[in-house]
């Protein structure tokens, strides 16, 4: 049976060796081991409290240590007294109106502590003041936070705080109704543009009770602020954000239900797009603006040199833009048609070719200014799309 000399021994060894070295996770790791032994054992309880408090004065060591050394310390390795006063904390600023975002910053500034794991237990249940209310609802009305972080715990909630997230998902998404102008329903240029460049380079993200936005990716300036004027002049937005992705092309992104309910009638989500019958019905003029969008977000010039199986030298010329879904691409077909440029599908492609065809594209759409090939294995690389067309046109002789 383990003796209180026993316990000692083991508590000179920690202290000698572990926290003379600062070797604090190993003390505690010890520490846990010489406690599970003593648990066995009955009406040990004076060395068990022995135990915690010298747990408790190595927590204390190792969290002075990492502040100290500007590290960052985990809420479960906090001491219990420095874990006490972060769950009040949090507790006093949730009642203050704060998201659970704005409280994981402000903890982490103040006690340099991870705490976000532990975040939604500490506070899930915390009721706020009405100011606090107020404060939460107006952060929500000036897209400060997001509908998503409101909505996806509605069903986790219960008594106060989840109605308190549905009265504020209603203002959220009445606010965003009433921001957008009657005018955004009718169809302009502008909105031909936008509804072009949504369904290809860009999309939608469209849940009732859920994330809502619309974005848009690409690796030209131009494009991104064109598309940038023409929401602020059909819907009188700002973006909610604007920022490089992996792959080097730029995202814009607004968070907007409005907006995204009244594009989701007329083309659906991403994952399901659809290229609304009305655009048969367009101005020839608003047809090639919208297939101009096609053609800058989805289209690539072929002007390259290859060698056929009998060893002769072809020089191909040509357009073309990958579309995966049959539907909109047999559309787009019929689209192109109508404006009198003949293309063909092969594969999953539509394929502008020959030189007549290849002139009245340039004439008609072609590629707008700045729009470059991204392609390294291109010799082309780098270089605007419009001018390698034309020096493919140059090199084309009337047959």
């Amino acid at each position: 049976m383990p003796t209180t000399k026993s316990l000692d021994q083991h508590l000179e060894t920690i202290k000698n060796i572990q926290i003379k070295n600062k070797n604090y996770s190993e003390a505690l790791h010890r520490l846990c081991k010489i406690r599970r032994k003593f648990q066995k054992q009955n009406n040990l309880d004076k060395e068990l409290n022995k135990i915690k408090k010298i747990r408790e004065k190595i927590k204390n060591l190792r969290y002075n240590e990492r502040i100290k050394n500007e590290k960052i310390s985990f809420f479960r390795e906090c001491p219990n007294s420095i874990r006490k006063d972060i769950s009040l904390t949090a507790k006093k600023i949730r009642r203050d109106g704060y998201s659970f975002g704005e409280i994981d910053k402000l903890i982490f500034r103040k006690y340099k502590v991870k705490f976000t794991s532990h975040l939604w237990k500490n506070v899930k249940y915390v009721k706020m003041t009405e100011s606090g209310l107020k404060r939460y609802q107006k952060k929500i009305y000036n897209n400060r936070i997001k509908a998503s972080s409101i909505s996806g715990k509605i069903n986790r909630d219960s008594g106060h705080l989840k109605k308190m997230r549905k009265v504020a998902l209603e203002a959220c998404v009445k606010k965003a109704r009433e921001r957008i102008p009657q005018s955004s329903k009718e169809m302009t240029k502008e909105k031909v543009r936008i509804l072009g460049h949504c369904l290809f380079d860009g999309g939608l993200s469209y849940k009732k009770k859920g994330y809502n936005a619309i974005f848009y990716s690409n690796n030209s300036n131009k494009l991104i602020n064109q598309f940038k004027n023409d929401m602020k002049s059909v819907y009188g937005l700002k973006p909610t954000d604007i920022r490089e992705r992996e792959d080097g092309n730029k995202q814009i992104r607004y968070c907007c239900i409005a907006a995204v309910e009244d594009l989701y009638q007329i083309i659906g989500k991403t994952n399901s797009k659809k290229l609304p019958d009305f655009i048969f019905s367009l101005p020839k003029s608003w047809k090639i603006l919208f297939l101009k969008t096609f053609w800058d977000d989805e289209g690539c010039v072929c002007y390259n040199d290859f060698i056929d199986s009998k060893n002769r030298k072809h020089i191909n010329r040509a357009v073309e833009a990958f579309v995966a879904d049959d539907i909109i691409r047999a559309k787009l077909n019929k689209l192109h048609n109508d404006i009198g440029i003949e293309t063909r599908i092969w594969r999953e492609k539509i394929i502008v070719s020959r030189i007549e065809n290849l002139r009245k594209f340039s004439k008609l759409i072609n590629f707008s200014s700045g729009i470059r090939v991204s392609y390294p294995k291109s010799k082309w690389d780098g270089m605007e799309k419009r001018r390698v067309l034309e020096m493919a046109l140059g090199t084309m002789r009337v047959s």
